[in-house]
């Protein structure tokens, strides 16, 4: 059975590939969603790796909390980045399965 154009401009990566980096991401939005929960919260376990805000009218403990913020921040912009990497993956299993559906 052909392909159809429209399904073909739409199916990019393999079932191994697609299942893989689904994995993955549910592993990275677990993980970051975990790690800027935590950095919102102000834990002490990872005052070392808090960046410097470079502002001198602050007090130490602004910012620190202005770091803090700052860091988790980017834990959930990088949480939405994997989420984006799971929908794109997540349609391309579906197209897999599709696939393998129209062969047998």
């Amino acid at each position: 059975m052909a392909k159809s154009p429209r399904y073909s401009k739409l199916h990019i990566c393999g079932p191994g590939l697609s299942i893989c980096c689904s994995l993955i991401s549910v592993w990275g939005i677990i993980m970051l969603a975990i790690v800027g929960g935590l950095l919102s919260a102000k834990s002490a376990a990872f005052i070392e790796d808090i960046p410097e805000v470079d502002e001198h009218n602050l007090s130490y403990e602004e910012r620190l909390n202005k770091g803090f913020d700052l860091a988790a921040t980017n834990c959930y912009g990088a949480v939405g980045l994997y989420l984006g990497c799971l929908i794109f993956c997540g349609i391309q299993v579906f197209f897999n399965i599709k696939a393998s559906a129209m062969k047998n």
